[in-house]
């Protein structure tokens, strides 16, 4: 009966692969924990008690403590308009607040701008982009 619960493990961790959520691993997990008392001799009623009550505490804690880490990490991957800010930028269009116009290029991408200090910054200027306001990118120019 040992061999069948280690079997089991091993297939459920491995469609956990094929499953999303972290749900799955957790069922395997707990069958190489049960598989311990069946390898040594103890009646199938304990096993079973052993493989519920550690399916039970991994998927409680486990599941809440993985998606807990995955979902901190997430959250500090800066992405699109997110990343922007503190990124440096070519001025291709003067940015004229009295106008307001202005264009900037921000590695392959061009934006309209406006200065954060209501200043005219000139064309080939380097700018820091401060933050984004709506479709525009909020610069400032950058100090040499």
């Amino acid at each position: 009966m040992g061999w069948f619960i280690l079997l089991l493990g091993v297939l459920l961790i491995v469609a956990e692969a094929f499953v999303p959520g972290f749900v799955i691993i957790w069922f395997g997990i707990a069958a190489f924990i049960a598989a311990i008392p069946a390898y040594l001799g103890a009646p199938a009623w304990v096993v079973a008690f052993v493989y519920f009550f550690a399916v039970a505490i991994l998927v409680t804690i486990g599941r809440r403590i993985v998606t807990q880490r995955i979902s901190r990490e997430a959250m500090k991957l800066r992405t699109n308009v997110d990343s922007l800010p503190g990124l440096k930028g070519v001025v291709i269009e003067e940015v004229d607040p009295v106008c307001g116009k202005g264009l900037v290029r921000v590695g392959r991408e061009v934006w309209s701008a406006v200065t954060e200090d209501g200043q005219k910054i000139a064309k080939d200027e380097v700018v820091t982009v401060v933050r984004v306001s709506g479709v525009k990118l909020v610069v400032k120019k950058e100090e040499v």
